[in-house]
């Protein structure tokens, strides 16, 4: 998707998300806020409340019966136990529309689009990206599982209760077996040992961990030389992964 489109307000695609959303969700209440506020990083259920003002247990789930949401679990928990989970934009249109478009539709309307863009859109694209690489990433992650490559029967994120720990990937085998663990990072330059150094100590605190397993590391342009011969690592580049 070029940013250009969305700032031209003859393009279908500034009117779309809400013209698909009041036929999907007409009866919904709040189901616009409640988007909007997930595509704007607001992922737990008391974060969404807080911004949407409105009670979110039904419409969260009847939004991820329709598919707009996606349901996420941290790794090692069950997703049909925990309390922890968290929700994101399931289609990449709906993600991008919600973040940048929708509470700028006057501006655009108004002939400010071009404006828009380069100033509310180029500036914040990498953050956005990065988001939507890391779930990439986890998706390469479950096709080299589904290969035999890596062994895995789930692939997910993980955060610890208090927040402090995050790993963007973990493999899990059996019941709660660790596998790998796995770092993503949407840069241009190559994934430094900086990024390893990180993701070993919030590691640390999954349980299961082993600093020996195989550690995923996941770049738009891949990894330093330094890293990528050790014999635990794998990198993989943006190029890699569609090779």
């Amino acid at each position: 998707m070029q940013p250009c489109m969305f700032g031209d307000p003859a393009s279908p695609l500034v009117d779309a998300g809400e013209l698909v959303l009041s036929g999907e969700v007409p009866e919904l209440e709040g189901a616009f806020r409640i988007l909007q506020a997930v595509a704007l990083g607001r992922t737990r259920p008391s974060a969404i409340a807080d911004y949407a003002k409105v009670a979110v247990e039904r419409p969260l789930k009847r939004l991820t019966t329709l598919g707009l949401l996606e349901r996420q679990a941290p790794a090692l928990e069950d997703p049909a136990r925990t309390k922890r989970s968290i929700y994101r934009i399931a289609d990449p249109y709906f993600s991008f529309w919600f973040r940048f478009v929708a509470s700028n539709r006057a501006q655009i309307s108004r002939g400010l689009g071009e404006q828009l863009v380069d100033s509310r859109i180029l500036p914040f694209l990498d953050d956005y990206m990065g988001r939507i690489f890391e779930e990439m990433a986890r998706e390469h992650a479950r096709a080299l599982a589904s290969r035999g490559e890596v062994a895995a029967a789930r692939v997910d994120a993980w955060w610890s209760h208090d927040g402090a720990q995050e790993v963007d990937l973990v493999g899990v085998s059996g019941t709660k077996n660790v596998s790998f663990v796995g770092s993503v990072k949407w840069s241009a330059r190559p994934v430094s040992r900086s990024t390893l150094d990180n993701l070993t100590k919030h590691a640390s605190g999954l349980p299961g961990y082993d600093p020996s397993m195989t550690h995923f590391l996941y770049g738009r342009s891949g990894c330093g030389a330094s890293i990528s011969r050790e014999s635990n690592v794998r990198c993989f580049s943006l190029h890699d992964m569609y090779k």
